[in-house]
């Protein structure tokens, strides 16, 4: 099931570590010839890219790794840890959120939105039962008062 997204992280890996090398060479050379103050910063953003990339690739054979532990498919997890966690996980999770972190992750996608939107958690929030209307006008408002907020503070 992961073998072949495993060994694309190795070939990956390997294709880096050689890429790192050449890098190494070259540097050493522009050395050599008295010519690396010409090229120092290209050599620094490399560097920064090159960790970069090695950090993502470790957190993707992480991932991978966690995947394989737990037995999931890696269609059934297409954003991340986050993707294959229960909803009554994620909604506890969203219960520790304010109205405007609710509002937000709502806006992730569609599974988020539909969670956002629990009566329990806005029951929380307020302590009344809140039907669907009342949270979507409730929305709206927030949201205008946001932009009033943001083109006030903008054009002062």
């Amino acid at each position: 099931m992961y073998s072949g997204a495993g060994d694309t992280a190795m070939v990956a890996q390997r294709k880096l570590v050689m890429l790192k090398t050449l890098m190494e060479e070259l540097e050493l050379f522009t050395m050599q010839h008295s010519i690396y103050s010409y090229f120092k910063s290209s050599f620094l953003r490399y560097s920064e890219l090159e960790e970069d990339l090695f950090s993502q690739l470790y957190e993707a054979v992480s991932f991978l790794n966690f995947l394989q532990t737990h037995n999931i498919s890696t269609s059934s997890a297409p954003y991340g840890f986050w993707s294959v966690l229960p909803d009554e996980t994620i909604l506890h999770i969203f219960s520790y959120f304010e109205e405007k972190d609710l509002n937000t992750v709502g806006l992730l996608n569609k599974k988020y939105n539909s969670l956002a939107e629990d009566d329990q958690l806005w029951k929380r929030l307020y302590g009344t039962k809140w039907n669907r209307a009342d949270k979507k006008k409730l929305v709206r408002e927030l949201s205008k008062t946001k932009c009033r907020r943001s083109s006030n503070s903008s054009s002062s």
